[in-house]
């Protein structure tokens, strides 16, 4: 029983809380419009102002902090690597490491030695149409 009227006297402390930030931060607002208004501003553009900074701190006051959606907001978890080495890489008992590569990209001439791009179809330092 104590418990249940303690959660209530919480509950109703945050909520007194949440209603007084409000009526603040309203007031805040009025207070900025009316300094914008004051300042020759443009009244669209102060309405748009005033809008934004009002939903930016309606969130918080209406959905409460919540350190933990915070905390995962801005604190990422790295992957973690002792579950990746653990792992077992099974490998079939039949395979074959016997097949051909891709050609080099580098052919080096047999006469000169001269290193030479793949493309190349005759050295051009000795005319030699060999590669190693």
């Amino acid at each position: 029983m104590k418990n249940n009227s303690e959660n209530k006297s919480h509950y109703s402390k945050k909520l007194k809380i949440k209603i007084i930030g409000g009526i603040i931060y309203l007031i805040v607002l009025i207070l900025i419009l009316s300094l914008l208004i004051l300042t020759n501003t443009n009244f669209y553009i102060s309405i748009l102002v005033i809008l934004f900074l009002f939903l930016l701190g309606i969130g918080p006051i209406t959905s409460g902090f919540n350190k933990q959606r915070l905390r995962n907001l801005f604190h990422r978890r790295a992957p973690q690597s002792n579950q990746i080495d653990k792992a077992v890489i099974k490998r079939p008992n039949n395979m074959s490491l016997n097949f051909e590569y891709k050609s080099s990209l580098l052919k080096k001439c047999s006469k000169c030695g001269m290193l030479l791009i793949s493309s190349v179809k005759k050295c051009p330092n000795c005319g030699n149409k060999k590669f190693d």
